[in-house]
């Protein structure tokens, strides 16, 4: 426990240096005894979040307790709340308590100390020893001169000397004695009860060294050390076990709190609280007294919340060296001796720090256990301790922490009753971990190598376990073994599918009767690595006779885990031959600790390799790790095809355009890009190119091609098609041949209408219609060429739509074309609004006043358009019929 600072004590009244100079932690009236060790769990400065770090589950515990509730100090100047205590002498008259109707088998059996009328829980004896009971009614009692805790829970009177309980519990306050796993005390949590009190002494010093004890509604069916017992059947893992433990966050602000309440908020910060019982929810513990302000108080209640607290991880926290208790009868069956039950003789032999109980059971004399020695008969008190003489049911506890041997006497009888206490060296064992800090990737397992050690012939059983936070697997094998003097040997194999720093205790909690607890703090690196899939996933070149290479794709390598440092080696799988992966800036990035690095890969294909689909892989691999990371990318070695011109041969004149001549352009692996034609040269021969250039993405595309000769000599050449594309950077170039048969001739005009549409067809009266005309010229240049539309009915044509060179005379609609070159096109297109006639005939011609036309009969086009009535206004009127 702390003592009291200098510059503290001075900055106290006299009353407080007076508590100063007692044990820290004292209660007043009782300036000899500690409140326990200082090692003790509850005197345990928890506030360095290094040692002590925030417990992995705090969030899910903190879920589950009601956060948004403030915190309530269950005490203050009313003398009805709170939890007294008494303090006796060693001269107070012992009762035995009937625990029958309670916990029997979890009580200890006494006598206890009880005073005629002690301060008891509620400040009601009468009612709290009424038939209905008056709440939980501990009373809490200390023996000031032999340093022992008494406890009872439920406590009641029905007279003098007559007391019941639920449970009643005896504490040495010299020692770190806990209760048997599973018992119960005056608490649910199977603690003492008097050192996690709040006491206006404390207060009023400025310092509370020592954690508090607080309530909640709903607990689980569980329990961490140090308590020893819980009171629910829920199963919910999540909520918090008897014995957590919380502190008041650090960045909690409690500058500006109010003198008491600031002393109680700092000793939460430093200390924490322990829950020890079911009650309401954050209800803190404490002594009342007059001097507590409430209003001071009051300040607990209105700014500090559950929100305010988290959980500590108290895994590798726990007391002190200390043992059960050694028991010895004074004078059996009337015999004036002592016997140890153990050894059968006057002689106790223990290890250091335990604690000796002697209990009368002499019903004829009265007795003592005095300390001293009986040189020559004549026995002399030493002082170390003093029972005082008593009687049958009386007990009396000693807790030796220091080795050495102890005479005592009976101070009735003195040399003719005697005993002696023989303190040895602790019974311990050690726990150790050879190979802490193990590297592992997710999936593998890490054997942690541990031993457990005997000292002074400790040779229980000790069963191992893993503390909190650890991984999700964590399994010692074997999981209870003894310890010996070379190193009892035993595995802690941990694994976890999640990256992080997995640092908790491998804990050893010995089958003796104290539960001899050891643990040993490890560190688990679960490390991890991956990469992101390739942007784009898909890289393109061209075939090619010389060796290509595709754009980049960008992609992440990254590193999961502080603990990681080493190369990530990356690679490509699936490749088609002679090809190369390039990675950039290095296809073996260094990591030290978590992080990405940017990468990018390309693909060099070699010569002549084949056009196709390659599906790759990029991989990343690390030293250690279990398997590769893998991510897909393809990669498109593309091409087209120029098919084969039709019709071929091509018959033509030598003044003239030729007819229509297709082919198709094929796409294949891929191929996405504008494909540009052009023809090789041939004397007075042209070509012209539909579409040009096309876009050859998906599926094939047709091109037409016009072939227009300009007095080009008779004769067979052959007429060279080409086609070429650049696909990154790559030339692709195709190429089909079409033989000209060119005949002598082609000196004449030709002039067609070589379309006429009418769209939409049919078409409502009223329309509008759209007509189109186009004149083609085969053949030598034509000039004075007119285009004329006629129309079978009446019609209104929308003069808004005439192109330019056209007029409307008489229900005809002329267009004057001009010259109309070889081989070219005339488009007409105008709107009209026809009549109410069923059918409208429309006659398109073409003619020239300078040339004479060689076909006429393909001057002349014609086309029915559909006319449908309008429908009747409203559905379902029939018209008259005359």
């Amino acid at each position: 426990m702390l003592s009291c600072a200098k510059s503290v004590c001075l900055s106290f009244v006299v009353s407080f240096l007076l508590i100063c100079s007692a044990y820290a932690g004292s209660l007043p009236g009782a300036p000899n005894c500690p409140m326990f060790p200082a090692n003790n769990v509850w005197n345990v400065d928890i506030s360095n979040t290094v040692t002590y770090p925030v417990d992995p589950n705090s969030a899910n515990y903190l879920a589950n307790m009601a956060t948004g509730t403030g915190l309530h100090p269950d005490f203050g100047s009313f003398a009805g709340y709170g939890i007294p205590y008494n303090v006796v002498s060693s001269a107070q008259a012992k009762v035995l308590v009937n625990f029958s109707a309670g916990a029997p088998t979890e009580s200890d059996n006494g006598p206890y100390p009880i005073p005629s009328n002690p301060n008891i829980e509620s400040n009601d004896l009468a009612a709290c020893s009424s038939p209905a009971g008056n709440g939980d009614c501990h009373i809490l009692i200390v023996d000031k001169d032999a340093c022992i805790l008494y406890e009872l829970d439920a406590a009641a009177t029905q007279g003098p000397g007559s007391w019941t309980a639920f449970s009643g519990a005896i504490w040495s306050l010299k020692s770190n004695a806990l209760r048997t796993d599973t018992w119960t005390s005056g608490d649910a949590a199977g603690l003492p009860i008097l050192p996690g009190l709040v006491r206006y002494d404390e207060v009023q010093a400025g310092l509370i060294n020592h954690a508090l004890r607080f309530t909640m509604v709903n607990t689980q069916k569980a329990h961490i050390y140090p308590a020893r017992h819980d009171a629910s059947s829920k199963l919910n893992t999540n909520l918090p076990p008897m014995g957590l433990r919380l502190r008041l966050k650090a960045s909690t602000d409690i500058s500006h709190f109010t003198p008491q309440a600031k002393v109680i908020a700092q000793a939460m910060k430093t200390y924490g609280i322990i829950l020890a019982d079911n009650g309401s929810n954050w209800y803190i513990s404490g002594a009342s007294d007059p001097n507590f302000d409430d209003n001071d108080l009051g300040a607990l209640k209105t700014q500090l919340h559950g929100s305010d607290f988290e959980v500590v991880n108290t895994s590798g926290l726990r007391n002190g060296s200390d043992s059960s208790t050694a028991t010895v009868n004074i004078a059996p069956g009337g015999a004036l001796k002592y016997v140890d039950v153990a050894s059968n003789t006057s002689t106790t032999t223990i290890p250091v720090n335990t604690t000796v109980q002697w209990n009368w059971v002499d019903g004829s004399h009265s007795h003592s256990t005095t300390s001293g020695s009986c040189p020559g008969g004549v026995c002399t008190a030493d002082g170390k301790w003093d029972s005082q003489v008593n009687g049958l049911g009386n007990v009396f506890i000693n807790t030796f922490n220091t080795v050495g041997t102890y005479p005592y006497f009976c101070s009735v009888h003195n040399a003719a009753m005697k005993g002696t206490v023989i303190v040895t060296p602790p019974s311990d064992y050690s726990l150790t971990i050879s190979n802490s800090g193990i590297l592992i990737f997710p999936g593998q397992t890490a054997p942690f190598s541990g031993k457990l050690t005997t000292s002074n012939g400790y040779n229980n059983t000790v069963n191992l376990s893993c503390g909190t936070g650890h991984p999700a697997t964590c399994t010692p094998a074997p999981p209870s073994l003894t310890p010996t003097p070379g190193g009892a040997g035993f595995l802690v194999n941990a694994s976890d599918v999640t990256p992080n720093d997995y640092t908790f205790n491998v804990q050893g909690i010995g089958t003796d009767t104290l539960q001899t607890s050891h643990a040993a703090s490890v560190t688990l690196h679960v490390v991890d690595f991956n990469l992101t899939a390739p942007s784009p996933s898909t890289l393109t070149t061209a075939v090619s006779t010389n060796p290509t290479t595709t754009p980049t794709a960008s992609f992440q390598v990254s590193i999961s885990g502080s603990a990681f440092s080493g190369i990530v080696n990356l690679s490509c799988g699936g490749l088609p031959g002679g090809a190369t992966c390039n990675f950039l800036p290095s296809a073996s990035p260094f990591f030290s600790g978590p992080g990405s690095q940017a990468a990018t890969v390309s693909i060099t294909a070699a010569g002549n390799t084949a056009a196709g689909v390659y599906p790759l892989t990029v991989s990343a691999n690390t030293a250690g790790a279990p398997a590769a990371k893998t991510q897909p990318l393809t990669v498109q070695v593309v091409d087209f095809t120029q098919g084969t011109p039709s019709p071929s041969p091509l018959a033509m004149t030598q003044n003239a355009v030729s007819q229509p001549v297709t082919f198709q352009l094929t796409p294949i692996a891929g191929f996405n890009a504008p494909v540009t034609l052009s023809c090789a040269a041939l004397a007075n021969v042209s070509c012209s190119f539909s579409p040009n250039p096309a876009i050859v993405s998906g599926s094939p595309v047709t091109v037409t091609l016009t072939v227009t000769t300009n007095g080009a000599a008779v004769s067979n050449p052959t007429l060279t098609i080409q086609s070429s594309a650049t696909v990154n950077g790559v030339a692709l170039s195709h190429s089909q041949s079409l033989t000209l048969n060119i005949s002598a001739g082609g000196t004449t005009t030709d002039l067609s209408i070589s379309s006429l549409i009418s769209q939409p067809d049919p078409v409502e009266v009223k329309g509008p219609i759209s007509i189109t005309a186009t004149a083609h010229n085969t053949g030598t240049n034509a000039s004075n060429v007119n285009v004329s539309i006629y129309f079978s009915q009446p019609v209104k044509v929308i003069n808004a739509t005439l192109p330019g060179g056209c007029t409307l005379n008489t229900g005809i609609v002329t267009c004057a074309v001009g010259t109309l070159n070889a081989g070219s096109d005339a488009p007409y297109t105008i709107q009209i609004v026809p009549g109410p006639g069923r059918n409208l005939i429309i006659t398109a011609t073409v003619n020239s006043t300078s040339v004479n036309d060689s076909n006429p009969t393909n001057n002349v086009a014609t086309v029915t358009a559909h006319i449908r009535p309008k429908p009747l206004a409203r559905r379902g009127l029939v018209p008259r019929i005359p």
